[in-house]
């Protein structure tokens, strides 16, 4: 491999030289105790801190410019090239989550909801619209261009590792139900205020490919439908009274869809209750919503 510049090097030398580098990398981290590996990070952060790296990161000419070069370094690669390294990704997200406590998971879920929100609640209603619409748009064209193996693995992709899956049900089990009540309200003000879940995100573009134009997402109120005190997730587009709610297997229980279901239905609303592990796949959408549409 050539020791000259990084300019002057091809590109299998720079692939090999970054391969190096996080190879050297990955066995000095993995060297660490807990403890070791704990306390390079917090000297990493305040380093991070420190040096204002943090404020260019995070300033809009710098998300503009990093958006632009990585759309053209993935056009520069090969469609092999791109398969390839979207499976090393997957390959090495799936280790580190393998590697995760059941806490440390459930804290990184909890971020990932914060980042939703957060960039959620910085967008008006017109922003929020579009960029709901700009990524409607997109997904059916990326859908369209899929063939029918391509499709069935695209939503598969999305199917939670089953002993994580496992682990929250065990764990939401366990709780009292006075404490079940509380982080049921906190989650559902918390979401009313600032923005969808990833959950209701995945479920609003499923229902715009399965059945384009019919559903409206009214998690927020946008649509201004509220059923006697509640909102819905989701209303039909057309009028028609019928609504979908969608059920985190952590933080709902049976006992909720019960209720759910009884107060829409004293309002004359047919309700779609759709729980996390019914939106993994195409075909159990499909049964739970498509078998159950009001004309």
């Amino acid at each position: 491999m050539s020791s000259g510049s990084w300019d002057s090097m091809t590109t299998e030398e720079r692939q090999a030289r970054v391969e190096a580098i996080r190879s050297g990398t990955r066995r000095y981290w993995d060297s660490l105790t807990s403890t070791g590996k704990q306390e390079r990070r917090i000297r990493w952060r305040k380093s991070f801190d420190s040096s204002g790296v943090r404020n260019i990161f995070q300033s809009p000419e710098f998300a503009k410019q990093h958006k632009s070069s990585m759309e053209q370094y993935w056009l520069n690669l090969s469609p092999e090239e791109r398969v390839n390294k979207s499976r090393l990704h997957s390959l090495a997200t799936k280790r580190h989550l393998d590697s995760l406590t059941e806490e440390q998971k459930q804290i990184r879920a909890i971020r990932s909801s914060r980042g939703v929100r957060a960039y959620y609640s910085q967008l008006d209603s017109a922003s929020r619209e579009s960029s709901n619409q700009k990524r409607s748009t997109r997904m059916k064209e990326i859908w369209a261009e899929l063939s029918s193996t391509d499709k069935e693995k695209w939503l598969r992709a999305w199917i939670h590792n089953e002993k994580v899956y496992e682990g929250k049900r065990e764990f939401w089990a366990s709780l009292p139900e006075e404490e079940k009540a509380r982080r049921t309200q906190v989650r559902m003000n918390a979401n009313r205020v600032n923005g969808p879940t990833e959950l209701e995100l995945w479920v609003n573009i499923l229902l715009e490919l399965l059945y384009p134009g019919l559903w409206d997402y009214n998690g927020l109120g946008d649509v201004n439908i509220v059923v006697g005190g509640k909102v819905p997730d989701f209303v039909r587009r057309d009028g028609v009274k019928q609504v979908i709610d969608v059920f985190g297997d952590y933080w709902h229980d049976t006992k909720e869809e019960r209720r759910r279901r009884i107060h829409f239905e004293s309002y004359g609303f047919d309700c779609i209750i759709l729980w996390e592990n019914d939106c993994l796949s195409r075909d159990t959408i499909l049964a739970e919503v498509g078998g159950r549409i009001l004309t």
